[in-house]
């Protein structure tokens, strides 16, 4: 996908939101530009376009919650080498949990920021 396909879906948060919404997208937003590593998952989307180098994974059509935990793999030991950086043993950043939804299950989030933060009202 390049940019001038990107941009007009993704380029601004409401376009974001409008894709959470409908539920084809769930981002990891931590508040900085920028991919670190690019995750597709689709659920009964054949041929879905990605980026080049994209790892994904398709699943059986259906609804799914994602819930995202953020790992502090720098509080862990043996985590960080002598100059701050993720040493060979880090954990990684996030840990991505995708799980069909249930019945019961029918509120999700809708926010472009993936996670709260301390004192900031919602």
């Amino acid at each position: 996908m390049d940019y001038d396909t990107w941009d007009p879906q993704l380029g601004e948060d409401e376009d974001v939101e409008r894709h959470i919404r409908t539920g084809s997208l769930v981002p990891i937003n931590i508040r900085s530009d920028g991919a670190f590593g690019s995750w597709s998952v689709s659920a009964g989307a054949v041929g879905a376009q990605v980026w080049p180098g994209t790892v994904q994974f398709d699943l059986p059509v259906g609804r799914y919650a994602v819930v995202i935990h953020l790992i502090a793999w720098e509080d862990e030991e043996g985590g960080v080498n002598e100059d701050g950086t993720p040493s060979a043993a880090a954990l990684p950043d996030f840990v991505v949990l995708v799980s069909p939804t249930g019945p019961e299950q029918d509120l999700f989030r809708s926010d472009v920021e993936t996670f709260d933060r301390t004192g900031e009202p919602r």
